[in-house]
């Protein structure tokens, strides 16, 4: 199994750290990537695209950027041969807009061509029921009628989680992992809820029916 990590973490701070953006932030990401890569028992992929894919720079700074993903991330597929894909959805989690273009972007390589082995394309989502929040439930959610997969994640692999979530010291608090604990066991009964990106089973001639 393999975990692919696109951005460099180098803008990713937040209130509650005392954490400077820059290449000293770039460094620690590494670091906590490596860690939580290795309490999940996984094999680590990590780029080393900028944060916000250089959004700040314009039209070419960020298109070359943005290309250049596709690029790679065609030839880590192609390379890797896996069988699933599994990404971010348009809502991209949170509505990260690095999550949304890696997910977009995923999206390109898995339609480019029948791959020989890469038969499934996956969305992470979370279905609305579980939103309690108004804003967040039209931000991120998903009706569950578009949801056509799940997995139920055994107790030793959710502890497995959470302690990756504890690498990650830069970006989560102690008190949000508490939270996401207790939201993942109690909410979802330790389920990720996914939705297959399908192919036409046929094609039309007519949009409108």
């Amino acid at each position: 199994m393999y975990l692919v990590v696109c951005t460099d973490g180098r803008y990713g701070t937040n209130d509650f750290t005392d954490y400077e953006a820059g290449e000293g932030l770039v460094a620690t990401r590494k670091e906590e990537m490596k860690c939580a890569a290795e309490k999940l028992g996984v094999e680590l992929i990590h780029l080393t695209f900028h944060d916000q894919l250089k959004a700040g720079e314009g039209y070419d700074g960020h298109v070359p950027h943005a290309r250049q993903l596709i690029i790679e991330l065609e030839s880590i597929v192609a390379d890797k041969n896996p069988d699933v894909l599994i990404t971010w959805g348009p809502d991209g989690g949170s509505t990260h807009m690095d999550h949304r273009l890696v997910g977009a972007s995923v999206t390109q390589v898995f339609l480019i061509k029948i791959w020989n082995k890469t038969k499934k394309l996956y969305y992470v989502s979370t279905p609305s029921h579980l939103i309690d929040e108004p804003e967040r439930k039209k931000l991120a959610g998903i009706d569950s009628t578009y949801l056509n997969g799940w997995c139920q994640i055994f107790q030793k692999d959710a502890e497995k989680a959470m302690q990756s979530l504890i690498c990650h010291k830069s970006q989560v608090s102690p008190r949000m992992i508490i939270q996401w604990r207790e939201e993942s066991s109690k909410k979802s009964n330790n389920t990720i809820y996914l939705r297959e990106f399908a192919a036409p089973e046929k094609t039309k001639k007519t949009i409108f029916n």
